[in-house]
């Protein structure tokens, strides 16, 4: 899992990704890029600072640059996940990079039924496969798809290009919150009191409970365990540890809260999940990267992105 601030690397076309991914929990965490999220399968909920939009097949979700979101589907989700630079046609579109949705539910600017809506679901559906496919021409292929998406969600979904003094401002507390989270990240093992963020930022205990409050909905406390969370999820996959050993190595100070955190997120205690883990031999649903989250390899994602496209028609 990592740094919560994700740069997007772009392996095959610049400025544009996709992969297929399925879900159970992320914590909060921002990308450098544009981020759609086409739900296929499953159902959950994203949860923005300051709301929630329900996760069901046929959801289409936009996330700005920087945004912070949290992934919470105990049975998992199924998502298509579409990044797109702010620097995408650049030299045609300079004012792209300085642009910013305020409306994150695509399906709230349409009905679900909508032709435009569904075309968009669509749009989303032919550049992902013409990018996993990978075939003659699908560099110009995606670039078409990409930005007829986009001609509609401009025209439809409430947006606005930010002033310099705007971004200026964004981008310094987007730096200060990435310290912070960073120091979490590399100190989660220890206890961590707001004072010791306090004091790396030269603010007040008060100001940096705030800081986290307003950028991402939670309290400090709350994302340290999310944190922790994450980290133990990864240590569970080696079914030789001891509860009380998989608590130790992620921060956890007592094996019980660390199960009470687990039924909250995953509906089951930590012992139930240990002999889920072990009647499987370490291993997890979809795959051996994560228990949290999957990553499609490209030749596995083809065949779901084609069956839901086919519904839609």
């Amino acid at each position: 899992m990592g740094n919560e601030y994700e740069v997007v690397a772009y392996e095959k076309l610049r400025h544009f990704k996709v992969f297929l991914n399925r879900i159970t929990y992320r914590n909060f965490h921002i990308h450098s890029a544009f981020e759609l999220e086409l739900i296929l399968e499953g159902t959950g909920q994203l949860n923005l600072r300051d709301s929630h939009i329900g996760l069901t097949p046929g959801a289409l979700v936009i996330l700005n640059p920087n945004e912070p979101h949290e992934i919470d589907a105990p049975d998992g989700v199924l998502a298509v996940i579409f990044q797109v630079s702010q620097h995408f046609c650049q030299d045609y579109i300079p004012t792209f990079r300085h642009l910013m949705f305020h409306q994150s539910d695509v399906s709230a600017c349409f009905s679900r039924d909508d032709a435009l809506y569904q075309r968009c679901c669509e749009l989303v559906c032919k550049a992902s496969l013409c990018y996993l496919r990978e075939e003659e021409g699908f560099d110009l292929g995606c670039i078409s798809y990409i930005t007829d998406l986009f001609r509609k969600l401009v025209g439809n979904v409430p947006h606005e290009v930010l002033t310099s003094q705007d971004r200026n401002k964004r981008k310094k507390r987007i730096q200060r919150i990435t310290r912070l989270t960073d120091y979490l990240d590399e100190n989660y093992l220890s206890p961590v009191r707001l004072q010791d963020l306090a004091e790396l930022e030269g603010l007040t205990p008060t100001h940096v409970s705030h800081l986290f409050t307003d950028y991402y909905g939670i309290s400090f406390q709350e994302y340290l365990n999310n944190l922790r969370f994450e980290k133990a999820m990864t240590c569970l996959r080696n079914t030789q540890l001891s509860q009380v050993e998989i608590a130790e190595s992620s921060g956890f100070s007592d094996p019980k809260y660390l199960s009470r955190t687990i039924q909250k997120r995953l509906g089951c205690s930590l012992r139930e999940y240990q002999e889920q883990m072990t009647d499987s031999g370490g291993a997890v649903p979809y795959g051996d990267q994560s228990p949290l989250e999957y990553w499609y390899p490209p030749e596995d994602s083809i065949d779901p992105i084609e069956a839901f496209l086919k519904e839609l028609r």
